[in-house]
């Protein structure tokens, strides 16, 4: 968070690259510190839920990482096209904001499941507090609201 909040990373993670964004080879990802913390979060709290520990995970780090990065990217439009209207690469912190949502959105999934599972009901009925305000705050990041 510090290294965010400090702004040393607003230059390089707010210009688009495709390295950090790679799906083959080795991307940047695999050393930034960043990516690592917030995928260790959520592996983490993926854990807890799947031993159905009913303590308090810290869901709300994870939110927290995802408002502090919101808030340093800077979105340039120039950036969204690239030759012949092709859509150019992510920049880290879309990209980071983008995987934040989804594990949110599957670390809700995993907690209504088991939630479902432990109290035999339907998916319906259940309504689990671990990450229903967070996530309820991504849809709305991810929909572009």
């Amino acid at each position: 968070m510090n290294k965010i909040e400090s702004g040393q990373l607003d230059g390089p993670y707010n210009q688009p690259d495709e390295n950090y964004v790679a799906t083959q080879r080795v991307s940047k990802r695999s050393t930034c510190p960043l990516y690592l913390a917030i995928k260790t979060e959520v592996l983490a709290i993926g854990a807890g839920i799947d031993e159905g520990v009913e303590k308090d995970f810290y869901i709300s780090d994870l939110w927290q990482i995802l408002m502090k990065i919101y808030s340093h990217s800077k979105y340039d439009s120039s950036f969204a096209r690239g030759a012949g209207g092709v859509f150019a690469p992510h920049t880290p912190y879309t990209y980071l904001l983008n995987e934040i949502a989804s594990d949110f959105e599957d670390l809700t999934e995993k907690a209504v499941r088991m939630s479902v599972g432990r109290n035999q009901g339907t998916l319906e009925d259940s309504s689990p507090s671990l990450t229903a305000q967070p996530w309820s705050g991504c849809g709305a990041f991810r929909s572009g609201s």
